[in-house]
């Protein structure tokens, strides 16, 4: 049997394009249909197309739709849409600015292009970002103001190459050859790694273009050609927002969350109103068309908004891009299930058709310089970082090296603001060298005081957490900013508090992504013991989920609940305030009958992500490790410290267990490029965090929780590469608990490579077995 979203897909599509054409004013009024009041398959099917907020304004104008669950969950995304709305809107207005100040071409594209308009609502088209376009020769320059107007480049963790070509526009120079390499900037390459962009971030998110992609050829200067001001062309515009559809048609293999995913082909159908609201001359919208070989594109494009939301598109038109192309691509199109593809639904036709009719201009990319793990200059980053105090300044002088190699290295191991802390002063070295490592610790040091601002505000959140890896770090006194690069905050709460966080987290303006997903595993298992009668296998369903969600706020059944009363590190959640506040969400839960959970993402490692108004991400984990084979079966109860009101920290011993397993946990990443790395930082942690461990605990606590392997890993590379003085006795009483499969694995890594990102046989083979599911983890997963 189908679950709801399954089972309605279908008629819920249909009424929500009925709604669509009702909101533009395409069709009649049509009826309101109760039975989306009845079940979340509705709800499900707008969150995930994102349409809520032109179902909200839609549904708004009939009198059942008030006052009812359903308009409760829409208005919370439509509000946040809306300030989206908003904050792109300053975005946009900043960007003008720079245009007339400094006489620069941009262009906006996609739908930050029509967003002006009278006739569009704010917060009824959900976007992400705002998109421009800008000439290559003027990418230092506009770093350079956004820099000086808050903005923050995203994900600094990346070195841009420092190629020529980068920086010249034709014959044209972008930077004097006396100024320092454009280091320190990310190249996000895009889902096909064929286009670069760069993302900045300031309360909103800035997408800047160097060129656009596409599915043709269509120069850069092609768009400025057809740019009046700082917006296309209608004409121009048109097509080059059918290419766009195609180009995510394109990108079917998307996967998120391991599903794949299309990207909301609806929302981006709707665009058309806009663009004929413009009143472009179909003509030369025909004549462009065929000019840059997309007639085929736009027909299909017109073709659906015509036939499924009844926009005013002339027959006239779409029988001329029809003659105009060719009969192979047409009869492809015609497979084309449109309805699915509108559901963002993956099919074989989809497949077929972009293999065969949408291949890419593959772009080249300079082949960067591999820097060997053995230089000298990678001897002396290791040297540097080797020193007893981790934060006391090098001063001796710098043997001769290759000043660009040495950055390079720097930055793969992302330790730029500790060595701009430690070089800072010495004379040997560059100004070059420090113009480029003072870029890097300026931008940590500006994430650094974004996330304590937002540390502050969670620890006023009162909800037992626990501040697990790097954030400890940034709680210690002896912590100077701008030396540890972190993107994020990582606390730790019990299962059952996920929903009263969340709410406290809304509270504070921490918004999460907001995906419906399944109720945690956890959460399943708490009701399964309130409530014996209901069915593991049935929990998709309305009623079993009531059931659940009636005994997972009951105060008294989670109290009673044998995993709450085993967790005997966090003081007991039983005072009036917090019972009352639980006692509060129940009734109103009861009252809807619906799962609130659902609004959350939880990620495969059961942790929910967040983002704050100032830029910062917060990840809430409900558990330590991923569910890999290695702890599968361990239930991993860390002490913890209690450093105020419903605050903890992880003590000593069990910091350095939880490090080390997310050290090991990280070899999973090795086929992922831009996700294997930070190892060289990770280990640092160690030496940042000043601790009295007690051996003998941490040995004992380290067998009990089958991870002896991991920590003895873990500081034996300490000890090996950064002469961290750990106890002899200590390692070989890891190793002695460590079975001998694991050993050998562990013993053939390169610890040196490993260091620089670089992988090994002997890594790849560890992670296959002992991270991966399968036989080999099964047969050879044992505790000695």
């Amino acid at each position: 049997m189908e679950v709801l979203e399954k089972k309605h897909e279908k008629k819920n599509l249909e009424y929500l394009l009925s709604l669509i054409r009702y909101y533009f004013n395409t069709a009649e009024r049509p009826p309101f249909r109760h039975s989306i009041l009845k079940d979340t398959s509705f709800f499900s099917l707008v969150k995930n197309l994102s349409f809520s907020g032109i179902a909200f304004l839609t549904l708004s104008r009939y009198n059942a739709f008030k006052d009812s669950w359903l308009e409760r969950e829409l208005k919370n995304y439509y509000l946040h849409d809306k300030h989206q709305d908003k904050k792109n809107q300053k975005v946009c207005e900043a960007l003008s600015h720079y245009v007339e100040k400094y006489d620069k071409q941009i262009v906006f594209i996609r739908d930050t292009a029509f967003k002006s308009l009278p006739i569009y609502e704010q917060g009824s088209r959900f976007s992400t970002d705002v998109d421009i376009l800008i000439n290559k020769k003027d990418l230092f320059h506009l770093h350079t103001y956004l820099r000086e107007q808050g903005f923050l480049l995203m994900n600094t963790d990346f070195r841009l190459a420092g190629k020529r070509e980068l920086y010249t526009d034709s014959f044209y120079d972008i930077l004097p050859p006396s100024h320092p390499p454009f280091h320190k900037q990310e190249v996000i390459n895009g889902t096909d790694r064929n286009y670069r962009t760069f993302n900045y971030y300031k309360n909103a998110f800035l997408e800047v273009h160097i060129p656009v992609p596409s599915t043709v050829e269509i120069d850069k200067t092609t768009y400025f050609n057809y740019a009046d001001g700082t917006l296309l062309t209608p004409e121009f515009e048109l097509i080059t927002q059918a290419n766009h559809f195609f180009l995510h048609l394109k990108y079917n293999e998307t996967q998120k969350n391991r599903h794949k995913t299309f990207l909301n082909f609806l929302k981006r159908l709707t665009d058309i109103f806009y663009l004929l609201y413009k009143n472009p001359d179909m003509q030369k919208v025909v004549d462009l068309s065929i000019k840059y070989r997309v007639q085929h594109q736009t027909y299909y494009y017109l073709l659906l908004s015509k036939k499924y939301l009844h926009f005013n598109v002339p027959i006239d038109t779409l029988n001329k891009l029809r003659k105009a192309s060719g009969i192979m691509n047409l009869t492809a199109l015609g497979l084309l299930p449109g309805k699915k593809i509108l559901r963002d639904k993956h099919t074989p036709p989809v497949s077929f058709y972009c293999n065969n009719f949408l291949t890419l201009k593959k772009q080249k990319h300079p082949k960067s310089k591999k820097h060997h793990v053995n230089s000298k200059e990678a001897t002396l980053l290791l040297n540097i970082l080797s020193q007893t105090d981790v934060y006391e300044e090098y001063r001796k002088k710098l043997p001769d090296h290759n000043a660009r190699r040495l950055q390079s290295l720097i930055k793969e191991t992302a330790t730029d603001g500790l060595f701009y802390h430690k070089l800072k002063n010495n004379p040997s070295v560059s100004k070059e060298t420090l113009c480029t490592l003072k870029r890097g610790y300026d931008a940590v040091v500006l994430f650094d005081n974004i996330l304590q601002t937002s540390i502050k505000d969670l620890m006023t959140i009162s909800v037992d957490k626990t501040f697990i890896k790097d954030s400890i770090i940034m709680l210690d006194h002896n912590y100077i900013p701008g030396t540890r690069y972190s993107c994020d905050v990582d606390i730790l709460i019990r299962p059952e508090q996920v929903l009263v966080m969340d709410e406290k987290m809304k509270e504070k303006n921490f918004l999460s992504d907001g995906v419906e997903i399944p109720i945690p595993e956890e959460l399943i298992q708490l009701a399964f013991k309130a409530n014996k009668d209901v069915s593991r296998k049935k929990h998709h369903y309305e009623e079993e989920l009531f059931h659940i969600n009636k005994y997972l706020f009951e105060r008294s059944d989670i109290t009673q609940s044998p995993q709450h009363k085993s967790s005997k590190n966090h003081s007991q959640a039983n005072n009036a305030q917090e019972q009352a506040f639980y006692e509060k969400i129940y009734e109103k839960d009861k009252a809807d009958q619906y799962n609130r959970k659902r609004k959350i993402e939880i990620t495969q490692d059961k942790s929910i992500n967040y983002h704050g108004e100032n830029g910062s991400y917060i990840d809430v984990h409900t558990t330590l490790f991923n569910e890999t084979p290695l702890f599968a079966r361990t239930c991993y109860r860390p002490e913890t410290i209690n450093i105020s009101d419903h605050n903890f920290i992880l003590c000593p011993e069990d910091k350095i267990i939880t490090d080390a397993c997310h050290f090991v946990l990280n070899f999973n990443k090795h086929k992922k490029k831009y996700e294997f790395q930070g190892f060289t930082k990770y280990l640092i942690d160690y030496m940042m965090y000043k601790n009295t461990m007690d051996a003998g605990k941490l040995l004992k606590k380290a067998d009990k929780n089958n991870c002896s392997a991991q920590v003895w890993f873990y500081l034996q590379m300490l000890n090996d590469y950064f002469n961290a003085g750990i106890s002899k006795d200590l390692i070989n009483g890891l190793k002695t608990n460590t079975n001998r499969p694991q050993r050998i694995l562990l013993n053939s890594i390169n610890g040196r490579k490993l260091l620089f990102n670089k992988r090994s046989a002997g890594l790849i083979l560890y992670s296959k077995i002992y991270l991966e599911r399968g036989i080999l983890s099964r047969l050879l997963n044992y505790k000695k």
